[in-house]
């Protein structure tokens, strides 16, 4: 029985003296500071060149989706809905205004080459018109799904496994990667490989939480985070580790 039906039975009087609004709200801290968020589930960096592999045997636009947020480290929203005016393929660049952003702030992305022949595939897709999108869906005036991009994954771990069989691309903890976590794999990725940490913070576009420090570090650091976006590439794609066989040296990551 509720503790709300106590009046009504005598049992007390008076407003709750538990209720939140106005009482516990002044003693407690809010719940959203209680429950700390877990993570997604993000792919360790070493395992991404294979996961490219596997994603090269499936054809559609979300697979292809996917390709280009690993290149680009983008959210899946911020690819999606990519539209042809927002790059300059001379320059290798992608702008995407500040109105499609988590932070509401533009941000640029140096193209790597990788991503640059991604975009060229799909130039020769569609007529390319400067407000049209650049991944068609089914239905041209719409982007495709996150869902879409969440099965294609989604399957990738689990479709034809046994039942109890961990997920095949799965996090540290034995969770399914999901597009998202993909961020993170670059993360790793950079700093394993003597990156600043500043570098892959402005890639991901997160915000500085130091007020003082972002007051005044005012630069996105484009040029120096090309030679970043561009080794990733490599590494992704598996040119890298291609083109140091072709010269009989072994690389490692």
């Amino acid at each position: 029985m509720g503790y709300a039906a106590a009046p009504s039975r005598q049992w007390r009087s008076g407003e709750n003296p538990a209720r939140w609004r106005g009482v516990l709200d002044q003693e407690l801290p809010a719940t959203a500071k209680i429950i700390k968020r877990r993570p997604q589930p993000s792919l360790p960096w070493p395992q991404i060149p294979h996961f490219w592999l596997a994603l090269s045997n499936h054809d559609g636009v979300s697979a292809t989706v996917v390709r280009f947020a690993i290149l680009t480290a983008s959210r899946s929203t911020e690819a999606r809905e990519a539209i042809w005016s927002e790059f300059d393929l001379k320059a290798a660049i992608w702008l995407i205004p500040a109105i499609r952003m988590k932070m509401k702030k533009l941000h640029r992305v140096p193209l790597s080459p990788p991503a640059i022949e991604i975009l060229h595939e799909m130039r020769g897709l569609s007529a390319a018109r400067p407000d049209g999108l650049v991944f068609l869906s089914n239905r041209l005036d719409r982007p495709l799904s996150d869902m879409s991009l969440s099965m294609l994954v989604r399957g990738m771990s689990h479709d034809r496994l046994p039942e109890g069989e961990p997920p095949r691309w799965r996090d540290i903890d034995g969770r399914a990667a999901v597009v998202h976590g993909f961020r993170s794999s670059l993360k790793e990725w950079s700093l394993e490989h003597g990156y600043p940490d500043h570098l892959s913070e402005k890639a991901l576009a997160h915000s500085d939480k130091d007020k003082v420090r972002a007051a005044y570090a005012r630069s996105d650091l484009l040029e120096q985070r090309k030679p970043m976006m561009d080794a990733w590439g490599s590494f992704c794609t598996g040119s890298a580790k291609k083109k140091d066989s072709e010269n009989g040296a072994a690389i490692k990551f």
